[in-house]
C-alpha cells in the first residue's frame, strides 16, 4: 500500500518549492529565447527532484532540487537550439560547410557566428553523449545477438575493454537516473555502488560542481575513512566541520558532505 504521510510530504514540497522552479524556467526564457514548454519541464523537474530527495542524508532539498531543475532546463534550451537547421552557404550549395573526419574538424567555407556556435552545441551533444549511446548499442546487440565485443571493437575502432566499460555504466544507470549535467565519467566513478549510494554521490557531485577529479579524490577520502573506523573505536562525530581540500585541483569540501558519503557507503557495505 502506497505511504500516505510520504505521499503528503512530497505534495507539499512540490507546492512549496513550484514558484521557484518556474522562477527559474522563466530565468532560461529570457536568456534563451525559448519560450515554449519551459514551466513543464521545470515542474517534471521538481517532480523528479523530489524522488530523488533523501531527507534521511541529511540532504537539504532546495540544494538537491536546483540542479536538477537547472539541469533539466539546460539541457531542454540546448536541445530546442541544436535542432536548428545549419544553414548553407549562399547560392544554393548543398554540400555541408564543414567537413569531420576521425582527427579533425574544418570548416569548407566562412562561418557566421551563429553557424560557428551551431556546430559547436552539436559536438557537444556528441561528446557527452558518445558513451552512453555505445553503451546502450552494445547492450543491445550483446543480448539480440550474443556476445559481441571483438566485433563491436573492429566496428568502432574502441579496444574491448573500453566498451565492455562502457556497457557496464550503462547497464548499471536506466536512462531515468542518468544526470545530464555531468559526464559519463562521472557516472563511471559511482557505478560499482549501490543505488542509494550513487544518488548521494551524483547529488553532491551535481549540487556542488565537482569535475570527474574532485569527485575520485572525495570517493577514495571516504574509503580509507570508513577503512580507518572499520580498524578503530573511534566514530567520526557527524558535527565535525572539517575543512579537506582536494590536493589536485583545489576542490574544498565540508565534514557535512564527507558525513553523507560514510552513511551512503557505510549502509552499502552492511
Amino acid at each position: 500500500m502506497p505511504n500516505t504521510g510520504e505521499s503528503q510530504e512530497k505534495d507539499r514540497l512540490i507546492a512549496e518549492y513550484l514558484p521557484h522552479a518556474k522562477r527559474l524556467a522563466e530565468r532560461y526564457r529570457r536568456k534563451s529565447g525559448v519560450s515554449e514548454d519551459l514551466d513543464q519541464v521545470a515542474s517534471t523537474a521538481l517532480e523528479l527532484a523530489v524522488d530523488r530527495f533523501r531527507p534521511e542524508r541529511g540532504d537539504s532539498f532546495p540544494r538537491v532540487a536546483a540542479p536538477i531543475i537547472i539541469g533539466q532546463l539546460r539541457r531542454y534550451v540546448r536541445d530546442k537550439e541544436s535542432a536548428v537547421p545549419i544553414r548553407r552557404p549562399a547560392g544554393g550549395a548543398s554540400r555541408s560547410p564543414v567537413t569531420l573526419s576521425g582527427t579533425a574538424w574544418r570548416p569548407e567555407a566562412d562561418l557566421d557566428l551563429r553557424e560557428w556556435t551551431e556546430h559547436g552545441r552539436r559536438l557537444g551533444v556528441i561528446t557527452r553523449g558518445v558513451g552512453w549511446w555505445l553503451g546502450d548499442w552494445l547492450r543491445y546487440g550483446n543480448e539480440r545477438f550474443g556476445e559481441r565485443y571483438a566485433r563491436a571493437a573492429r566496428i568502432t575502432g574502441y579496444d574491448v575493454q573500453t566498451l565492455m566499460n562502457m556497457v557496464y555504466v550503462a547497464s548499471r544507470f536506466e536512462i531515468s537516473r542518468r544526470r545530464e549535467a555531468l559526464s559519463f565519467s562521472h557516472h563511471a566513478e559511482v557505478a560499482a555502488h549501490g543505488p542509494d549510494a550513487q544518488e548521494y554521490w551524483l547529488s553532491h557531485a551535481e549540487g556542488e560542481r565537482l569535475s570527474v577529479r574532485c569527485l575520485r579524490e572525495e570517493l577514495r577520502r571516504e574509503r580509507r575513512l570508513l577503512n580507518t573506523a572499520a580498524h578503530s573505536s573511534v566514530v567520526p562525530s557527524s558535527e565535525a566541520a572539517v575543512e579537506l581540500v582536494c590536493p589536485q585541483c583545489g576542490c574544498h569540501f565540508q565534514g557535512t558532505h564527507r558525513d553523507g558519503g560514510q552513511r551512503a557507503l557505510a549502509r552499502e557495505a552492511q
